[in-house]
């Protein structure tokens, strides 16, 4: 190996001769660093069968010098007992020796291995983006390794707010550790000269992704075959390889597809802007992402985009989709919807300011942007820069309000500004920003009996089933098959907990509150903040003060008549808000 170097990226994936395009984007993410060769050392802990010999293969590569191990994990192994072989490859080969800063992509079982394989001094920064953390965290185990990781962790990098959320919410004591930082997206320059605008019917529909049932390319090829019946000039292009890739030929030959589906398959990512200039739409009927890389970067192109809220997207592309450059569906939305939402874009030209939104994508999560503020992160500095003097003060006393909170806090923090939520919901805390106060006025409805008979409905179930895993994970330290069965068993359970808890805030937000709770705690809310907590408000000096629904109207009336001097109104809309920020 060569001498010591100033980073060291330690990731389970990465391109080989073999795979030209696995972990393609954790080599877009070291790129996206800038640090020149000589400072970068890419560990790869290849993931191989038992039959396999432990081995190092180093070789020099245009982003630093890659070190290649390869690691016998039998099939079926936990992450946790990867994360332990893993650790014991890094210390046997000695490859952080010395290193400033190490930086390891997901936190099971990569983070926790080289947190616990990084010398002492050593600055660990983790970037989370598997698909796979939400299932890892249903079980107690998989929390308790996760925790250990996080806790010898000085920087956890999630892709977006929704999934650091899902970190500071279970280990609260550590959530100033995590960050949201985005992930580096290749910006292909203008392949549509006018962002957002069509050249004509958007009939020429893309795809890029993988073909894996959670892409959901069957309901893509049932919404195009919905479209295609009244515009039979339309063609589809799907571009990526997987598993479901016969079954999606058959489907679309069945769909009487064959001649207007092309299947292109995969293709090296230089190769996608051709792609994007030729196509009038990008349709992504994902059930879930952590980010999205496809859509952000098919806005960037200035190419259309309908897209499922299936978690980064909704987030990431929250001021594109308000200057309609990006157009979202549902979750899981039926083919017509999506038809629909495609033969729609005629009618949706970008809003004026489409550009300088774009131009702010950019900055945070284009390639250039993303590198400079993952280099600050590792740095040990704030990604976005400090904030200045102005602050807002957001009002929220609903579901609906919470979460265009969650989506607008992103848009004030980039302005520069300080903000402050004043909200009624405990939970609202972990899925904002460190950087965003927080005044919970949960205290003053807390003990009614309409909250205490939802919370002991709802909070009960839970709380047996808790134990109930506890009492399993005895077993999961067990070798072989006992400790198999009792892993598999609790993380069941953890997500038959999960689901009750989903239930239990789909109760609130559908019929608790709007029947009990909108009508009765914005009296008790107002008067709570009123007589307690209008110091903290003066403490905090917001040049605005904005209420984001009607059961917040109260509180801010009484705001208003507290302390006259403070402007106070209701909270505009994306763009609008963005202006405002922007104004000074």
């Amino acid at each position: 190996m060569s001498t010591t170097p100033e980073l060291v990226v330690v990731t389970p994936w990465y391109p080989t001769p073999e795979e030209p395009h696995h972990g393609v984007f954790v080599r877009d993410a070291v790129r996206a660093l800038g640090f020149e060769p000589a400072q970068v050392r890419v560990v790869h802990l290849r993931r191989c069968g038992l039959g396999t010999t432990e081995s190092m293969h180093t070789a020099p590569t245009p982003e630093g010098e890659l070190v290649r191990i390869d690691v016998p994990v039998a099939a079926g192994t936990s992450r946790a007992k990867v994360s332990d072989l893993q650790r014991s490859a890094l210390l046997e080969h000695r490859v952080l020796a010395g290193a400033r800063v190490a930086h390891a992509h997901v936190g099971l079982p990569t983070g926790w291995a080289v947190a616990h394989a990084a010398e002492p001094g050593t600055r660990v920064v983790v970037t989370e983006h598997a698909t796979y953390l939400r299932e890892e965290l249903l079980s107690r185990s998989g929390r308790e390794r996760y925790g250990q990781m996080l806790r010898r962790t000085d920087v956890l990098a999630a892709v977006t707010e929704g999934e650091a959320g899902a970190v500071r919410a279970l280990y609260a004591d550590l959530a100033h550790r995590v960050i949201a930082v985005g992930n580096p997206v290749r910006e292909p320059g203008a392949v549509h000269p006018s962002p957002g605008a069509l050249r004509g019917p958007p009939d020429r529909w893309l795809y890029i992704g993988n073909l894996v049932p959670r892409k959901r390319v069957g309901l893509l090829l049932d919404s195009f075959a919905q479209y295609r019946g009244a515009h039979p000039q339309a063609a589809l292009t799907v571009v990526g390889t997987g598993p479901q890739e016969e079954a999606l030929r058959r489907r679309a030959e069945a769909l009487g597809l064959t001649g207007s589906v092309r299947f292109a398959g995969p293709r090296d990512p230089d190769d996608l802007p051709g792609f994007l200039a030729a196509a009038d739409v990008l349709v992504h009927v994902s059930a879930y992402e952590t980010f999205g890389l496809t859509p952000v970067e098919a806005v960037l192109a200035g190419l259309p985009v309908v897209v499922t809220r299936c978690g980064g997207p909704e987030e990431v592309l929250h001021e594109a989709a308000a200057a309609r450059l990006a157009t979202f569906v549902p979750t899981d939305p039926t083919a017509a919807q999506v038809a629909g939402a495609v033969a729609g874009l005629s009618d949706s030209p970008p809003d004026s300011r489409a550009g300088a939104v774009l131009d702010d994508l950019r900055a945070t999560v284009g390639r250039r942007g993303w590198g400079a503020r993952m280099r600050a992160v590792l740095a040990a500095q704030q990604p976005d820069g400090p904030l200045g003097p102005r602050g807002v003060v957001v009002l929220a006393m609903s579901p609906e309000g919470n979460r265009r909170v969650t989506l607008m806090a992103p848009t004030v923090l980039r302005a520069g500004v300080r903000m402050l939520v004043l909200t009624n919901s405990s939970r609202i805390a972990s899925q904002l920003d460190p950087r965003v106060q927080v005044i919970d006025v949960e205290a003053a409805t807390r003990w009614s009996p309409v909250h205490v008979l939802e919370t002991v409905f709802t909070g009960a179930p839970q709380m047996v089933l808790a134990g109930f895993e506890r009492l399993i994970g005895l077993g999961c330290s067990l070798p072989r098959l006992p400790g198999r069965v009792a892993r598999a068993g609790q993380r069941r359970v953890g997500g038959l907990r999960d689901r009750m808890r989903r239930a239990a805030e789909l109760l609130h937000e559908k019929v608790m509150h709007p029947a009990l709770h909108a009508v009765l705690d914005p009296l008790p809310n107002a008067v709570h903040v009123e007589r307690r907590r209008l110091a903290e408000l003066d403490s905090f000096t917001p040049d605005h003060v904005l209420w984001a629904d009607s059961e917040s109207l109260a509180t801010a009336w009484r705001i208003a008549r507290a302390r006259p001097g403070w402007p106070v109104a209701r909270l505009p809309g994306t763009l609008d808000l963005r202006d405002l920020l922007r104004a000074g």
